[in-house]
């Protein structure tokens, strides 16, 4: 879903193009998400997931206040 609709937009990525990407069935599809709507939103709360993990490691990892915040 992520890189079909970063590459296309949302609105022009249907639930088929994610089958076919992803090697799912549409029953498999149905049964984990139902819907295309569900299918972005779990796929954005991942990429937050992914993205705020990065910063928080690479503030963490700074030595200074400063360095954190250019870090972050």
């Amino acid at each position: 879903m992520v890189r079909i609709a970063a590459a296309r937009g949302y609105q022009a990525t249907s639930v088929a193009d994610v089958l076919e990407r992803a090697e799912l069935s549409r029953s498999e599809f149905d049964a984990m998400f139902g819907d295309r709507e569900t299918c972005f939103l779990e796929a954005y709360d991942a990429v937050v997931d992914v993205v705020v993990a990065r910063v928080s490691e690479a503030f963490e990892a700074a030595e200074t206040e400063m360095r954190r915040v250019r870090m972050g």
